[in-house]
């Protein structure tokens, strides 16, 4: 990957946008109300192309328009902030916010979305409590005579729902892992990846809360009960000629994340020459008066990319 096209996610949230301090993405009658994509990038001082998605798993299910961003530098953050007013239609679930800048996947980090009520404060601040005495003062209107079926009028029309794709459900079959070690593995798996920690512990919890939801809807399915003997047909002078099973389709082959004609280690270095490789990023970056932090993120990203090698998908 060209290095002037390397960015640094910071800091990513989801919030209601009624309700900044929450997080998540909210929902009701299976659409999201108004919603605000937040972020941070760092980097090399420049004019980017960004674009962020919603996903469920490598299933795109909303593309938001791509804009251009300015990124100050290294020593400093620049924030971004997107909001979403027009309804989506998901399901309450784990979803991905995956962002891609230059065609380069940069980041992804997981997000639950579900009703308004659900999403707790972060951090917790106190909401102004209803009045409920001036509620009460209302007097409740008397019910009315009920009008023919002909005469009630129609409901009001939904604001128009972008198309989106529900996520399937399970999102994958039980493989008879316990959850609390699939959270686990996965959360090993991000910080060895040099995820950052926040977002090692959100994928963990969202891979356990699917492993959960697969054993739930594994566990009550029982082996069906052999099929009765059908009654011997009646005698005829030709015997009956037994159907041709169906062929079945051939399932859809996935793209893998190397590129075709790719060596089957994609090309890159061991493990100890990526480390070196790391190790003399860092050291660069120190000399030139980066802040530490970003540092070990250049740095950790240089070695992920030198031992992933050239013939990785750019997008995966």
């Amino acid at each position: 990957m060209p290095e002037e096209y390397f960015l640094t996610l910071v800091g990513p949230r989801v919030a209601p946008a009624t309700r900044p301090g929450a997080s998540g993405l909210p929902l009701e009658d299976g659409h999201t109300l108004p919603f605000v994509v937040d972020r941070g990038w760092v980097g090399p001082a420049g004019t980017y192309i960004e674009q962020w998605s919603i996903r469920d798993g490598e299933r795109i299910l909303y593309r938001h328009p791509a804009k251009y961003i300015e990124v100050r530098g290294f020593q400093s953050v620049r924030r971004f902030s997107d909001t979403v007013r027009v309804p989506l239609r998901l399901e309450p679930g784990i979803y991905d916010i995956t962002f891609v800048v230059e065609d380069y996947r940069m980041g992804s980090f997981a997000v639950e979305a579900g009703p308004l009520s659900e999403h707790a404060e972060a951090p917790p601040a106190a909401e102004p409590a209803p009045a409920p005495a001036a509620a009460a003062a209302v007097p409740e209107p008397a019910p009315a005579a009920a009008p023919k079926p002909a005469a009630a009028p129609a409901p009001a029309p939904k604001p128009a729902a972008v198309t989106v794709a529900a996520p399937a459900t399970p999102a994958a079959a039980y493989t008879g892992e316990d959850p609390a070690a699939v959270r686990k593995r996965v959360y090993e798996e991000e910080l060895a990846k040099g995820s950052d920690p926040r977002v090692a512990e959100a994928r963990s919890k969202s891979a356990e809360i699917k492993a959960k939801k697969a054993m739930a809807a594994a566990a009550p399915a029982a082996p069906a009960a052999p099929a009765a003997p059908a009654a011997p047909p009646a005698a005829s002078s030709a015997p009956p000629a037994s159907p041709a099973p169906p062929a079945s389709p051939a399932p859809p082959t996935a793209a893998g994340p190397l590129l075709p004609d790719a060596p089957p280690d994609g090309g890159g270095m061991t493990a100890a020459d990526a480390a070196r490789v790391g190790a003399m990023v860092f050291q660069q970056e120190v000399d030139r008066g980066t802040a530490t932090p970003v540092a070990e993120a250049l740095a950790k990203a240089a070695e992920i990319r030198v031992q992933r090698g050239v013939w990785w998908r750019p997008d995966w």
